[in-house]
């Protein structure tokens, strides 16, 4: 019952995250269009923002210590929005990635202006000192990404999801449902294509191993290729203990050291804490260094645009879960246990 309730908070400190980011988003909105010039107003604004993050983080650093593995598949969002993923949020190099995105595109709109020297001070005028710490940055962050995770970097913040994101006004509502569907279901292929290349590298794992008769390893090789698949970071369930108390019962998920098995579990889900709580920060540090770089108006329209897409990602994978069936599926009753009586046909 207790671990029900911890998980219910964890839902909650989700749920009161994304009002707030509507709260804010609304108050970014309106100091972008009423107050441009005024550089200390929105450097207020933005430190505003920064201390809702900071105070999203510390809580839901605090239920994660007894939850851990909730936040890094989180029963509260769309299937969509979990396969991207990466340790519990999105990839901290995805801020860098939508302001190169943002560049692009209000630059092309407002190319002619540009050219005739007009200026609006957004980020379509990033200058080349600010472009070189955005580089210095990015890589600094892709290396600290990688101490956590192999995984490949996500694309939501490129084109175009990204730019749709930022091109309309409610979260999740767009005037081209019908191409925010498309580019859902092409990035759904992706996913299948990456899906389909897993499955093939752990099946050949097991034919390696079989054909080894007895050499524990696999060359270095195909552990340097596999690289390349987005396998994820090497989880340690296969070890000792796990490994060899699975091994050694008759039952699946039946055990004589029920209790020596809830502990173990537990040690995992509080190194998967550890791993959230390292991840936190680095997002947080790595939007605070890109605050830095950019000018007040510029720093607005990066977190308008990153609010923006959270909160549209999180509606359209809501809309597609349903579109799919899978709502409905979910909603249903599922046996959880090789106990449970399997429905009747």
């Amino acid at each position: 019952m207790a671990e029900q309730l911890k998980h219910q908070q964890s839902q909650y400190c989700y749920q009161n995250w994304a009002a707030q980011q509507r709260l804010d988003l609304d108050e970014l909105l309106q100091a972008h269009t009423n107050y441009p010039t005024d550089t200390e107003y929105l450097q207020l604004i933005t430190k505003k923002v920064i201390t809702h993050f900071e105070n999203y983080n510390t809580a839901r650093a605090h239920l994660a210590k007894h939850d851990g593995p909730s936040f890094l598949v989180p029963t509260w969002g769309s299937t969509f929005e979990n396969s991207y993923l990466w340790i519990g949020g999105c990839r901290p190099s995805l801020i860098i990635r939508l302001v190169y995105a943002l560049c692009g595109s209000h630059l092309n709109a407002n190319l002619a202006e540009f050219l005739e020297g007009v200026r609006h001070g957004n980020l379509g005028e990033i200058s080349s000192s600010q472009l070189k710490s955005i580089d210095d940055l990015q890589a600094k962050t892709i290396k600290d990404e990688d101490k956590l995770t192999s995984r490949s970097v996500e694309n939501v913040a490129d084109e175009p999801l990204g730019l749709l994101a930022n091109n309309h006004g409610q979260e999740g509502q767009s005037n081209d449902d019908a191409v925010v569907d498309e580019i859902m279901d092409s990035y759904a292929l992706d996913q299948y294509s990456v899906l389909i290349e897993a499955d093939k590298l752990r099946l050949n794992v097991l034919k390696c191993n079989r054909a080894s008769s007895g050499i524990q390893e696999v060359t270095p090789t195909f552990i340097n290729a596999s690289s390349n698949t987005c396998i994820g970071s090497v989880e340690n369930v296969a070890d000792e203990p796990l490994g060899l108390l699975a091994n050694n019962h008759g039952q699946e998920g039946e055990s004589n050291n029920d209790a020596v098995v809830d502990e173990i579990m537990d040690s995992y889900a509080l190194d998967q804490y550890s791993v959230l709580i390292e991840a936190d920060k680095l997002r947080l540090n790595v939007l605070k260094c890109m605050i830095d770089i950019l000018t007040s108006l510029q720093a607005i329209e990066l977190l308008v645009a990153s609010k923006k897409l959270h909160l549209s990602l999180h509606e359209w994978g809501k809309r597609r879960d349903i579109r799919m069936g899978i709502t409905e599926l979910l909603n249903n009753s599922i046996p959880s246990s090789s106990h449970d009586q399997p429905p009747k046909p």
